[in-house]
């Protein structure tokens, strides 16, 4: 019950607080994390905060689960990062961490658990920027386990067994 009502407050709060007609891509989802912003924490601040609205979304006992304009602002938000912050042709900058492990792991969560709610050219063109900018393992330590863990996730997205099994021997 406390873990739901931390989950809901937390979406809810994200929710209130985002720009829900960012038509010009010179502007926002948050105000907080302008699109202008060469700051790429911003990047993963905003697939954090999509994915926490996400998961409310689908978490059973919430009073945001199923919520139909919760799912539609989701999907919105998705599509205009992946538009104007996050893509397969534009380019990285700032922090590589972002990029490679933050973000994408973040979208990664979302697009589960929005999977029935994207259409099949939204889940290719979000998958495709986190390829982009993670096309295989490439650190040590902890960045190798989390970057494999991203590649894994992206691969059952996108049913790509080459990839799983790239990440997966990354491991061993």
């Amino acid at each position: 019950s406390a873990k739901i009502a931390a989950i809901t407050a937390t979406a809810q709060g994200y929710w209130d607080s985002m720009n829900k007609a960012p038509a010009d891509p010179t502007n926002y989802l948050w105000v907080d994390l302008p699109a202008g912003d060469r700051t790429s924490s911003q990047v993963t601040s905003g697939f954090r905060r999509i994915r926490d609205m996400a998961l409310a979304s689908q978490t059973y006992g919430s009073p945001l689960y199923g919520n139909s304009q919760l799912i539609a602002d989701v999907i919105m938000a998705l599509d205009w990062m992946n538009a104007n912050r996050y893509n397969s042709t534009k380019a990285s900058y700032d922090n590589w961490w972002d990029w490679q492990i933050g973000a994408p792991t973040a979208l990664n969560d979302a697009v589960v658990l929005m999977y029935d709610s994207l259409s099949a050219t939204q889940i290719t063109n979000y998958m495709n920027a986190v390829i982009k900018y993670l096309p295989s393992v490439n650190k040590t330590g902890a960045n190798l386990s989390w970057q494999a863990a991203v590649l894994i996730v992206r691969g059952v997205i996108v049913k790509d067994g080459v990839k799983l099994t790239a990440a997966r021997d990354a491991l061993t």
